[in-house]
């Protein structure tokens, strides 16, 4: 049972009939996606969208895009009697999930025109709402005194680790005639060596180890697809994007493949650090040989920047990395199409767990 239940259930005895009705149908709907309970969570009203919100599944998953489309439905023939108060509760939450966060903001904005302008101050950190709080003090600096800003906008740049609030500001700062350096500031891996593409059936790709997370040697030769020999080759970080796209670089997956980035983390002293990966597809992650991050490909699912992140205890000098990158090709006889094959992107990042304090690192290919 959610939070807001049992916290009735606690101060009054009992919790609104129609509330526990909406959340068990809700949970129903979520464990088995279908119509049927789809149309009832729908018919529930807006006493099923708290159980909606508490209940959001996997992003990207089939479960989320039917909780997705049951909450719009609702808001769409409902729009009043929303509880307001506890959408914006929950909308402030930076655990939950980001996209039900926004959902829920979107909706109480509707009912309270401004209510998200007003909670923007201090979310600069906020992993979904970042970006708009840096366009809100970006604007709010710069109405004020135009150059003056600068030393305000420089003090954001420097206090947050949020990656979109650090190019919007960064963006506005070079306007400003302060160019700043945002990969840099972000802990960006700035060199990467990458080979690839190798070919395996999308059951192998994410399990079957290859012979580049055997032995990373620089110097190596493999043989890749359609009996090519792929070697390693150094490239650099796109300075815009702060990411690395495999396609630019000739390596393509046009029926899916696997490829490998590798370099290594220099730090002058020891610490306590946060891993912070994406990518359009599945990524593994080795950090001095240690597993760190794994997740399988996510069909049609949008690169989200810092979507996963692994705590790690970094010595001084360089650690080796390695990345294990999947591109899903269409499943036979599923009808499951391939994933985009247009571009093939990834970024990893380091940034200091004891606060947003820039750090001595770089990438350096090993």
């Amino acid at each position: 049972m959610s939070a807001i239940p049992s916290l009735l259930i606690m101060l009054f005895g009992q919790a609104d009939p129609a509330l526990c009705a909406a959340e068990a149908i809700v949970c129903r709907m979520v464990e088995r996606p279908a119509a049927e309970t789809w149309g009832k969570v729908v018919d529930s009203g807006p006493p099923a969208l708290m159980p909606l919100l508490n209940r959001w599944p996997a992003e990207g998953s089939i479960a989320e895009k039917w909780v997705s489309s049951a909450f719009s439905e609702i808001l769409s023939r409902q729009p009043c009697g929303l509880p307001k108060e506890e959408m914006i509760l929950f909308a402030s939450d930076p655990g939950r999930s980001g996209k039900a966060r926004r959902m829920a903001l979107q909706a109480v904005e509707v009912a309270r025109p401004g209510v998200t302008r007003s909670m923007l101050r201090g979310w600069l950190d906020d992993p979904e709402f970042g970006g708009e709080a840096a366009d809100w003090l970006v604007e709010q600096a710069t109405s004020r005194d135009g150059k003056g800003a600068i030393p305000e906008l420089n003090r954001a740049f420097h206090s947050t680790n949020n990656q979109e609030a650090i190019f919007r500001i960064s963006r506005r700062l070079a306007e400003l005639g302060e160019p700043v350096d945002s990969m840099t500031r972000l802990g960006v891996i700035k060199q990467w060596r990458l080979a690839g593409p190798f070919p395996l059936t999308n059951a192998e790709r994410q399990a079957k180890p290859l012979l580049p997370e055997m032995a990373t040697n620089p110097k190596a030769s493999y043989l890749g697809e359609e009996g090519r020999l792929v070697s390693w080759k150094s490239v650099r970080v796109d300075p815009e994007t702060c990411r690395t796209d495999l396609a630019s670089h000739g390596i393509s997956a046009a029926n899916g493949a696997v490829a490998y980035a590798s370099s290594a983390i220099r730090r002058e002293k020891a610490g306590h650090v946060e891993l912070r990966c994406c990518a359009d597809d599945g990524i593994t992650v080795w950090v001095a040989g240690k597993k760190v991050v794994e997740k399988a490909s996510d069909i049609g699912g949008a690169l989200r920047l810092d979507r996963y992140s692994a705590r790690l205890i970094l010595p001084a000098g360089e650690t080796p990395i390695l990345v294990k990158l999947t591109k899903t090709g269409p499943d036979q006889g599923s009808g499951r199409p391939a994933a985009s094959e247009a571009r093939w992107e990834f970024q990893v990042r380091v940034i200091d767990v004891a606060g947003p304090i820039l750090l001595e690192i770089a990438g350096k290919n090993p």
